[in-house]
């Protein structure tokens, strides 16, 4: 590198820099956080976007860490209702799963060419040869 020119090649030394003092990106009003504890910061930080806790169940609304609390407590009635949906797809996809998996059975059993060979263990679905 030439004199004064940043080892980084050409990336500029405070970009990069663990030790550059930032504000929050969130903009919570934090202005001094050293770059490489950003992402520390962020797992704390009140205005950090978080998904709701039941999103596995439907409920797609980002929430900012200070208003999850509120958010969780007001939604109780709606969250319940997606968890039961949630949980009535759920029941149906593993009473079809049940379902083919007794078919399989039945048709292991049919193709079997000796069926004393084979202990079938209904428990775990394994086939014992």
């Amino acid at each position: 590198t030439g004199k004064g020119e940043s080892p980084l090649q050409g990336e500029c030394h405070y970009d990069v820099c663990g030790q550059y003092l930032l504000e929050c990106p969130n903009k919570c009003g934090k202005k001094s956080i050293k770059r490489k504890n950003i992402p520390l910061h962020r797992e704390r930080c009140p205005l950090e976007k978080l998904n709701c806790p039941f999103k596995y169940a439907g409920c797609s609304l980002p929430v900012l860490r200070k208003n999850m609390d509120r958010h969780c407590n007001k939604g109780v009635q709606n969250h319940l209702l997606l968890v039961a949906e949630a949980h009535q797809k759920l029941a149906g996809k593993c009473d079809e799963l049940t379902r083919k998996n007794e078919e399989l059975v039945r048709k292991v059993e049919e193709l079997a060419p000796n069926p004393k060979r084979i202990r079938l263990s209904y428990d775990t679905n394994t086939f014992m040869f």
